[in-house]
């Protein structure tokens, strides 16, 4: 059975605010490698549309000068026909190689107008890709900034933590040795915090109701107890008046 120890009940009440408050800066330290991922993966993203941007432009490029280049092999095709249709002796010959250049010439109508529409494309492309880059680099920038700040809050946080660590580590070594030993069995093994008040009959921890020898010990500042249901350390509201003699 616990001893009846004021002492224990006085720093309990100093380590339940205190763990409280490590709590709060453990969720807010967790939280930030979350939200440094999030903006990893909104770069990642924004970047491999731009890769894509960049390779439908290319794609585009590569196509217009092929287009120009199939031109141009169609220009010397016609401009040597032509040069033959005066070598030809026979009017069925000239008739001949009349309709196979007028074809020619069809198909080189073609490839113009492919080529100068695929030009256009490349123009506008040039310009939506100079676009996007300048929007990525501007929104890169962005991220580097607030990717500085979350690590600068990280390292402030980090280091608050771990000054309240040491603190709780000192208080810690002046409880009894039986308070001692379950507040840091607890802490290894439960998660969030494991002193909690008892008021009004209840655990605030769980709300479930405490019995009442043990609820009159724990407001008497009598007996460490534990939650029957959800075993953190019970102590007395601050309001208490007994307690309130404690510093709990």
């Amino acid at each position: 059975m616990n001893e009846p120890l004021h002492g224990d009940y006085q720093i309990l009440g100093e380590l339940r605010k205190l763990d409280e408050k490590i709590l709060r800066l453990q969720l807010g330290a967790v939280a930030i490698p979350a939200e440094l991922k999030k903006l990893e993966d909104e770069v990642e993203k924004r970047s491999q549309e731009l890769a894509v941007m960049k390779a439908s432009f290319e794609a585009t490029e590569k196509g217009t000068r092929k287009a120009e280049g199939e031109l141009r092999e169609k220009e010397d095709f016609l401009h040597k026909a032509e040069s033959k249709m005066m070598e030809v002796k026979t009017n069925t010959e000239y008739q001949a190689a009349l309709r196979e250049n007028e074809a020619q010439k069809k198909d080189k109508d073609r490839l113009e107008e492919l080529a100068l529409s695929m030009m256009g494309q490349v123009d506008e492309g040039r310009k939506s890709v100079r676009a996007a880059e300048g929007a990525f680099k501007d929104f890169d920038a962005g991220i580097s900034r607030d990717r500085q700040k979350m690590e600068e809050e990280r390292r402030v946080l980090t280091a608050e933590l771990d000054g309240l660590l040491k603190h709780r580590a000192d208080l810690t070594q002046n409880l009894s040795p039986y308070t001692g030993s379950l507040y840091r069995r607890l802490i290894q093994t439960m998660k969030g915090t494991v002193i909690t008040l008892a008021e009004n009959s209840k655990c605030l921890g769980c709300h479930m109701r405490v019995p009442p020898q043990l609820y009159n010990e724990i407001l008497g500042v009598k007996q460490i107890h534990q939650c029957p249901s959800c075993r953190k350390i019970l102590v007395a509201p601050p309001n208490n008046p007994q307690a309130a003699a404690t510093g709990s």
